[in-house]
């Protein structure tokens, strides 16, 4: 067996798996409420792991607003137009982000963030 190296990016890899594995079972077999309530913090703790690992490509920052923009729109059409996704609404009751204006739109603006 090929002994693996202890580098940035494989302790970012390994991070992230523990997290989503975790996540996943928790939310399967534990206290969902509580992991649901901790997404936010899996998205920010997994969004800073990829700005440490981007190494300063040029590219990184455009396709990071990319992928934003596409999520961001599909969750807008999603939720206002019932494309994509289908008719749903979508709870807040386990959001820990409570202070969006969602009097002009169900999806928070800064929903991304």
């Amino acid at each position: 067996m090929i002994p693996t190296k202890l580098t940035k990016e494989n302790l970012s890899i390994a991070t992230i798996w523990l997290f989503h594995v975790s996540g996943i079972l928790g939310m399967l077999y534990g206290n969902s409420d509580w992991f649901i309530s901790a997404t936010p913090l899996n998205l920010l703790i997994s969004f800073v792991l990829l700005l440490l690992n981007s190494k300063g490509h040029k590219r990184f920052f455009p396709m990071v607003f990319i992928a934003f923009l596409v999520g961001m729109i599909s969750e807008i059409l999603g939720v206002q137009l019932g494309w994509i996704f289908g008719n749903y609404h979508r709870s807040w009751s386990h959001a820990s982000f409570r202070s969006f204006d969602r009097t002009s739109s169900t999806t928070p603006r800064f929903l991304g963030f």
